[in-house]
């Protein structure tokens, strides 16, 4: 359960359990939800917890913290809702549809200018 897990850890909601349908319904769009991943950042003197969800800070009470199930959770693996990203290299000619057909017979660096370059 969440109240015990240690502080800095990533974790993964497996479930919650809350007092109230509304509460669980809340704790919900708040993200805390099956699947979640999260990290207890501290724990208040009073027992509850700051948690971080994505780039969200969530304080949450005791209480809460005693309804939540988590498992360890690797933090460079994504969440089971989510897809893990597919790296793409383009290996072939490539035909874009633009207003006039562009090909690309070969791989292509993008670079920002460098300082003092010539653009004309």
């Amino acid at each position: 359960m969440l109240d015990t897990a240690p502080p800095g850890r990533h974790l993964r909601v497996v479930a919650t359990r809350a007092a109230s349908p509304a509460l669980h319904r809340r704790l919900a769009e708040l993200g805390l939800r099956p699947g979640a991943r999260l990290q207890l950042l501290a724990r208040t003197s009073g027992g509850g917890g700051l948690l971080a969800l994505g780039d969200d800070r969530l304080a949450v009470a005791r209480s809460v913290l005693a309804g939540v199930e988590v498992t360890l959770a690797d933090p460079d693996t994504t969440t089971d809702d989510e897809p893990a990203p597919v790296p793409v290299a383009v290996t072939t000619p490539v035909t874009l549809a633009a207003p006039a057909p562009v090909t690309l017979a070969a791989p292509v660096t993008l670079a920002a200018p460098t300082a003092g370059a010539h653009h004309g």
